[in-house]
């Protein structure tokens, strides 16, 4: 059970990411956003698969989750505008937490994905029942 709805929300995420990618294209950093929701909707894919590498899953999430603590960081402590260049307010503010929400979805999903390829890896496999 558990199983079949991991593999539900894995292809709910798979649809969210490709669906995020593909409106990326009008976003300030375009190429940014469409390469790590596109990597992530590619991770959900070879999961589905049973071929995701939990190398290539790891080295995404812990990129995406650094990104979303840089982005903490500069909106707690940092310069972030409550202004943007257009005068419109708190727009600076929302864009960035915004990056930084768009890092952590990502990051923990792919989190999870690591560990769900790590677990069905080492996991030993069922012991055949016996019959009597």
């Amino acid at each position: 059970m558990a199983r079949t709805l991991f593999r539900i929300g894995n292809g709910l995420m798979l649809l969210l990411f490709v669906t995020a990618a593909a409106v990326q294209y009008n976003d300030p950093d375009p190429w940014l956003w469409m390469s790590v929701y596109g990597a992530a909707a590619l991770c959900c894919a070879l999961f589905f698969a049973g071929r995701l590498p939990a190398l290539v899953s790891g080295l995404l999430t812990g990129g995406c989750l650094l990104g979303a603590l840089y982005f903490t960081i500069r909106i707690l402590f940092g310069s972030v505008p409550f202004f943007d260049v257009t005068g419109q307010e708190m727009m600076g503010l929302m864009e960035e937490t915004r990056e930084m929400l768009g890092f952590l979805i990502t990051g923990l999903w792919t989190g999870a994905l690591t560990w769900r390829t790590r677990t069905m890896s080492t996991s030993p496999p069922a012991a055949p029942e016996s019959s009597p």
